[in-house]
């Protein structure tokens, strides 16, 4: 098979692995689609499909509509219900995939829309192998510079004295609640953050006050982040927190990956694997000055001002 064949569409590498069928518009008429599927992972049968354009430059895969008929993944006649008014015509190639797929969940939809900007919808340049690195590049970047965007609310088990440690899992400590006892279940008194250069200058000598089982405050230093303080400090049977963590999110490691942000974070992830992706390419004319623009795109959908912004607001001081 190659790109010049007009009857089997090139696959792309964002497709999942099984669960989909790929082939030409026979025909399409009021909600009724005809395909000839000719190429196919898979062999189940769903109820439930994405019916995408195939991936020539310029032209979209995201979108063409949807079907809820009946077929078993296979090759021949697939007749669909689908939408009217779709802009598809005879002899058109397409594919159809499992609405649940993995590869276009939101992971998904990502790596096909920076393909899309990259003007690589086939992944012949940069492949999945590729792009899902960067995704997680992404994740690590978002989590130092917004860690509250994958945040969970957990109980700590604290320790005799005043230092403490987060959980292995943690990045950072977002905010602090309240006492929870040593059971952990009985809410009790709330807790105030505050940072260490100010503790220590509100109450000196602060780390070798006597111990109580009540924590008044949680005391932080930003260039610690894995490590905070109580005070008082805790006796020898200390209670539990409720604090509210930034958690590291499980890496992805294929299309199949659960995005782990919610959906406010997808336009800065296109941008930034298109910016690292192109960072990394010689190649290309203007390749750097690309993902420059691309980079400063990812820290505004990220609400935060880029390098040129703070530049100028240095020079308006």
């Amino acid at each position: 098979m190659t790109i010049l064949d007009e009857t089997i569409p090139v696959i792309p590498s964002f497709l999942p692995e099984t669960d989909w069928m790929a082939g030409t518009v026979t025909s399409y008429s009021g909600t009724t689609l005809v395909v000839n599927i000719v190429s196919k992972s898979g062999t189940a049968t769903y109820t439930a499909w994405n019916i995408y354009r195939a991936p020539t430059p310029g032209v979209s895969m995201i979108g063409v509509g949807t079907s809820v008929t009946s077929n078993a993944v296979g090759t021949g006649a697939k007749t669909f219900t689908t939408q009217a008014g779709l802009t598809l015509a005879a002899g058109e190639l397409i594919y159809v995939v499992y609405a649940s797929a993995a590869g276009m969940n939101k992971t998904g939809m990502i790596l096909v829309l920076a393909a899309q900007q990259l003007q690589d919808q086939t992944g012949s340049k940069w492949g999945v192998d590729v792009l899902v690195p960067y995704i997680n590049l992404f994740l690590l970047e978002v989590m130092t510079l917004k860690p509250e965007a994958y945040a969970t609310t957990r109980n700590i088990t604290l320790i005799q004295g005043a230092v403490q440690s987060l959980p292995d899992d943690a990045v950072n400590l977002v905010d602090v609640v309240c006492n929870m006892g040593t059971t952990g279940t009985t809410r009790g008194a709330e807790i105030q953050s505050i940072l260490k250069d100010s503790m220590d200058d509100l109450v000196p000598g602060w780390m070798s006050y006597t111990a109580d089982a009540t924590v008044l405050y949680v005391v932080t230093d930003p260039r610690t982040p894995k490590k905070f303080y109580v005070f008082p400090p805790q006796p020898a049977s200390p209670v539990k927190i409720e604090t509210i963590l930034s958690v590291s999110p499980t890496p992805i490691t294929s299309i199949d990956g659960t995005f782990p942000f919610d959906d406010s974070y997808v336009p800065a992830a296109i941008d930034y694997v298109i910016a690292r992706a192109l960072a990394e390419e010689t190649s290309l004319p203007n390749a750097m000055s690309k993902a420059t623009l691309f980079m400063n795109k990812f820290q505004q959908d990220l609400g935060l001002k880029t390098a040129q912004e703070k530049q100028n607001d240095e020079k308006g001081k």
